[in-house]
């Protein structure tokens, strides 16, 4: 029976697949609906079409009981790597766009973890009229692999519990992704989960929010006296977590544990900002009788002069980019030196060149050791950055520099 104090903040329960789970257990407690103290909303979102086993289960059992819940379905392609990150900002769009309010708490547990009703009411309890307050409940794992899903079938057995602690055992003293809660306002404060292509896949999306949050200031706080149980399964996500993909979350993991003012914070969740960044230099030309200056303006004025690429991703990642020959090296080394704060170099052989990135992909750094980073090219790419900034001279100037180049003179 839901208590009458306890109704001012209504909770939205969130959890993700990507059409590879074969079993769903967060909501299976909730299926006594006597025993929850508080109003709530499943919202149960899938990276692609919903297709996988788990899914059409749960969507069957929520329907059948007909408890309050809402599926999402982002219909990703299969060749795009799933995020769940992507998957949670996508649902708490839709809340922000239904003005439901800051108040309201977000609970987003592991989809696969069965989670006892007492340890639900005791997360409400403890979170309630308290923001700024994150909520974490230990994970225990499936000690016993010779039985792939024990939860299969959850009975109304008040022994269950007694039986889950005989069978399951504290593995994993921070596992981040097991069962998260908090406001909505702190997931808004720090804008949502990451959605870098560096987090596609499985990894450390968890901890990254864990370290984001402590580095927001908000308080962490485990609940050690309540668990949740994780099944032990064959199939598993983890099996696509490449060593690259692991090595890369390892550095951005590690600066920002090391960085503490680190957080992203966008003016609206989850939206890439798209910003115009213009930088037009112009040299003066004391020559007067250059005539081919008047004639090439006149021709092609603002025709290579476009305003900018608007591209989008997750972190700062910005591309300097300019046209070869240009002359334009030298404002892209000294913007790059300025936003990346350093103070004496003698040569760019310490940036990032885009060749140096998987050259098929043009995407995925082979190092990445300070966020955010500049990189800078002669071609444009068309992912992983947040903004490109196209840096251009004008043209008469261009071919002005060229022309003494060619003759000798600096």
């Amino acid at each position: 029976m839901k208590n009458e104090n306890y109704k001012k903040e209504k909770v939205y329960i969130i959890a993700w697949d990507a059409s590879f789970r074969e079993h769903i257990h967060f909501y299976k407690a909730l299926l006594s609906k006597d025993s929850i103290i508080f109003d709530y909303k499943i919202l149960l979102v899938d990276f692609y079409n919903g297709n996988s086993k788990g899914f059409k289960k749960a969507s069957e059992d929520l329907k059948n009981a007909s408890l309050p819940h809402k599926f999402f379905l982002m219909k990703n392609k299969k060749k795009d790597l799933w995020n769940y990150g992507k998957c949670i900002n996508f649902v708490i769009k839709n809340l922000v766009s239904l003005k439901i309010g800051s108040s309201a708490i977000v609970m987003i547990p592991d989809a696969d973890v069965y989670i006892p009703t007492n340890t639900y009411n005791a997360v409400y309890k403890n979170i309630f009229n308290k923001t700024n307050l994150i909520n974490y409940i230990p994970r225990y794992d499936q000690l016993n692999t010779t039985s792939d899903y024990p939860l299969q079938i959850i009975k109304k057995d008040s022994g269950l519990e007694t039986l889950l602690d005989k069978q399951y055992e504290l593995l994993n003293l921070t596992n981040y992704a097991g069962f998260v809660s908090f406001h909505l306002k702190d997931l808004l404060d720090i804008g949502g989960y990451e959605e870098h292509s560096f987090f596609d896949g499985p990894g450390a999306l968890g901890k990254d929010l864990y370290l984001r949050f402590r580095n927001y200031g908000k308080k962490i706080q485990w609940l050690n006296n309540y668990k949740i149980f994780h099944p032990q399964h064959s199939n598993s996500g983890g099996k696509l977590m490449s060593k690259n993909n692991s090595r890369d979350q390892s550095l951005i993991l590690d600066y920002r544990q090391k960085n503490i003012n680190y957080y992203p914070i966008r003016s609206r969740l989850c939206y890439n900002l798209l910003k115009i960044d213009f930088i037009k230099t112009t040299l003066e030309i004391k020559n007067k009788k250059e005539t081919v200056k008047t004639l090439f303006l006149k021709t092609i004025k603002n025709k290579l002069s476009l305003p900018v690429y608007f591209l989008t991703g997750a972190n700062k990642r910005i591309l300097l980019a300019s046209f070869p020959k240009s002359g334009n090296t030298w404002i892209r080394f000294i913007l790059g030196n300025i936003y990346n704060k350093i103070e004496k170099q003698t040569n760019s052989i310490d940036f990032y060149s885009i060749h140096k990135i998987i050259p098929e992909q043009g995407q995925k750094a082979l190092e990445f050791k300070n966020l955010p980073q500049i990189f800078k090219t002669h071609g444009l790419y068309e992912k992983n950055f947040e903004k490109v900034i196209l840096i251009l001279r004008n043209p008469s100037d261009t071919l002005y520099s060229y022309y003494k180049y060619l003759n000798g003179e600096k």
